[in-house]
């Protein structure tokens, strides 16, 4: 049996009334992502593992790196929620501990970029697919770690406040009108959020405050459809985004420390789009042409010398 590292996504990290405990809350282990390590983990893996905690009365620790001398916190698997998309958990890290300050200071700030799954794998808990991949129908949870080198690429931690993760969704036609109430409504129906927010409802958005999560004003930037049951991000959408985040209609109320990152995932899609930076001043064009002019005229040097030198030559060689 083999130890794992399975991909987790911090999606909120508050302090609660007690000051002495930290909160964190994500979705682990997305059933779709297959790892660096070319893993896969299905839907129910973890139905065992959670059951057996519930019985035990127990919660899964929650370690620093691995580290088994380095506890400082606990997952109540009573919180432990399975979902289409994936298994949603609830953290407390203890703030009366060193490292627990530390950690949680980090993910806080934004340093401390992704979360990994600890426990064990038997081999008859597993299938190779045709692609080499291997699929885990059962993991026996050990623990749960706070690590900055995640196995999962997308396993990164977003903002306190919620600026969501990329999420590499197809584009559709640049031609697509956008209309931000069929938008949301599609949303809603995708993520059965008919009632409240659901834990999957902001994937149809750039950023949600989690501090207000289970109302629907707390998210804002959609940019997704939804076509045959799956999110397609919208070009028309993406581009209004942009405009928003460089002052269009009275820009946005977003906090300052989240705007990069949803720049930096606006510019993904832009990148998709084989179109520049919507973010890149005149300025820093006309630097790049620059650059771009002084290196052709560098290299038009170069080949001059170049062909100098080899004409020089071959006089010598006649003369002699």
């Amino acid at each position: 049996m083999n130890r794992k590292s399975i991909k987790f996504q911090i999606e909120k990290a508050v302090e609660s009334e007690d000051r002495s405990i930290g909160t964190i809350r994500g979705l682990a282990s997305t059933y779709s992502t297959i790892d660096f390590n070319g893993d896969q983990v299905l839907p129910g893996a973890f139905k065992k593992s959670i059951q057996a905690f519930r019985k035990n009365n127990r919660m899964v620790p929650m370690l620093s790196g691995h580290s088994m001398d380095k506890v400082i916190g606990g997952f109540d698997p009573s919180q432990m929620k399975e979902t289409e998309d994936g298994l949603i958990v609830e953290g407390k890290i203890d703030l009366d501990t060193q490292r627990g300050r530390e950690d949680f200071s980090l993910m806080k700030k934004g340093f401390m970029t992704g979360m990994s799954i600890g426990g064990m794998v038997s081999p008859e808990d597993v299938e190779l697919t045709s692609k080499g991949v291997r699929q885990i129908k059962n993991f026996e949870l050990m623990e749960i770690s706070v690590t900055p080198m995640p196995a999962n690429q997308d396993a990164q931690v977003t903002e306190v406040k919620g600026a969501t993760s990329f999420k590499d969704y197809p584009l559709m036609d640049e031609g697509t009108e956008w209309d931000k109430s069929k938008a949301i409504s599609d949303i809603r129906a995708k993520t059965k959020s008919e009632d409240g927010p659901s834990g999957t409802y902001r994937n149809g958005f750039m950023w949600f405050d989690s501090d207000d999560s289970e109302s629907f004003g707390a998210y804002k930037l959609p940019f997704t459809y939804v076509v045959d049951g799956e999110f397609k991000a919208v070009p028309r959408a993406i581009f209004a985004i942009a405009a928003v985040l460089n002052g269009a209609r009275g820009g946005v109320d977003i906090p300052a420390s989240d705007i990069a990152k949803i720049k930096s995932n606006v510019e993904k899609y832009y990148k998709k789009m084989s179109r520049d930076s919507p973010f890149t001043t005149s300025n820093d064009k006309s630097l790049k042409k620059d650059k771009e002019c002084d290196t052709v005229v560098k290299a038009t040097e170069l080949d001059v010398k170049m062909t100098m030198m080899k004409l020089n030559n071959l006089i010598r060689r006649i003369k002699n």
